[in-house]
């Protein structure tokens, strides 16, 4: 599948079309990347949501990157696709000393979280 989907003016197939480019890894993240520069706040949501579905390296790069956006739905969408990418995101957000990095960190349920999280004594 390609981007054209992404632009579509139904939800549902915008939805479908970020999620179906996400499954494909590396093969529909330029397609993912031309999406979010449109700049629709809707076509961005859910390009975030469906990054959540790849461990693609250039993905989480990413969405470490948008917990830095302007948008605070941006920011909460994009701690939780970190949070269900598990394991795999824990070093770039705890390198990153951010409120959404620890929303997404604490999403993640995995004994590697309790020292980056934890207070000065309890790591």
């Amino acid at each position: 599948m390609n981007g054209e989907g992404l632009t579509s003016a139904d939800p549902h197939t915008r939805w479908r079309a970020a999620h179906d480019l996400a499954r494909q890894g590396r093969k529909g993240w330029d397609a993912l990347q031309a999406g979010w520069q449109i700049g629709d706040l809707e076509v961005r949501r859910d390009v975030v949501a469906a990054l959540g579905e790849t461990a693609e390296p250039q993905a989480i790069a990413f969405l470490v990157q948008c917990l830095q956006d302007a948008d605070p739905e941006i920011q909460e969408l994009a701690a939780k696709s970190l949070g269900r990418l598990g394991e795999k995101a824990i070093p770039p957000l705890a390198a990153l000393a951010h409120e959404n990095a620890v929303l997404a960190l604490t999403r993640i349920h995995h004994p590697a979280i309790v020292p980056p999280c934890a207070p000065p004594g309890l790591g």
